[in-house]
């Protein structure tokens, strides 16, 4: 690997609140912060994480720089509106960009009639398309890891959907759409988290999930690891 820069967008999929406020509750202690997806991809806690030592970006790329704009309640406009804007001038290092975003736009669908989802939906994908846009123009040597939005309910409809058929409609057709901009761009990789997560929710006696949606101490363990093994594979 030879990023010189890590840029971590998007919403609470990539933060370290919940994992942090999740492992003080495990072990009946303070939280601790740098337990999310991005901070552990970036810098691995070596105390919580032993057997993941030596297997982040700090290790294995000299040098490398973390930029966190990844916010709790993100959505697609809010990456595009409060995070993008911090970059004005194009960055010639070779950039690392994880991307999280969707989640927040798909419960805001949530109880709306067809005609209105399918109006959020359609801006949804113009933003995510425009998010991209803007990634090329401020990092022209850029890889992206654009990630599927995870179903912490594992398909119990009584967890948190309104309307199980009609929102996972929606739920279904933006991960299909994640993956499909993944294969036809050489520098996007899709990070399927839907696939790599599902099961692992109130179905099992250990979530990897906090406060029912949120990315928990083992749930960003998780996170990271999909996107480790990614960047090892390409």
């Amino acid at each position: 690997m030879n990023f010189e820069k890590y840029v971590a967008l998007g919403d609470s999929i990539s933060i370290s609140f919940y994992a942090g406020i999740d492992y003080g509750e495990r072990y009946n202690c303070e939280g601790i912060s740098g337990l999310g997806a991005a901070a552990l991809l970036f810098e691995n806690n070596d105390k919580v994480w032993p057997s993941f030592a030596g297997q982040d970006l700090s290790t294995n790329c000299s040098g490398i720089s973390m930029d966190y704009h990844a916010a709790d309640g993100a959505t697609s406009k809010m990456v595009l509106e409060n995070q993008l804007p911090f970059y004005q001038k194009i960055c010639n290092k070779k950039t690392l960009i994880t991307l999280t975003a969707g989640g927040n736009d798909l419960l805001f669908m949530m109880g709306k009639n067809r005609q209105s989802c399918c109006e959020l939906f359609s801006e949804l994908l113009r933003n995510m398309e425009t998010i991209l846009q803007r990634i090329e123009e401020f990092f022209p040597d850029n890889m992206i890891i654009l990630s599927t939005v995870y179903d912490p309910s594992d398909g119990l409809p009584h967890i948190m959907w309104r309307n199980y058929e009609e929102d996972h409609l929606w739920f279904h057709k933006y991960n299909d759409t994640v993956r499909e901009i993944c294969q036809g761009r050489g520098n996007i990789v899709c990070a399927d988290l839907y696939k790599h997560c599902f099961g692992h929710g109130p179905s099992q006696s250990d979530s990897w999930y906090y406060a029912t949606i949120e990315p928990g101490l083992l749930g960003a363990h998780e996170i990271r690891k999909v996107w480790w093994q990614l960047l090892n594979d390409v």
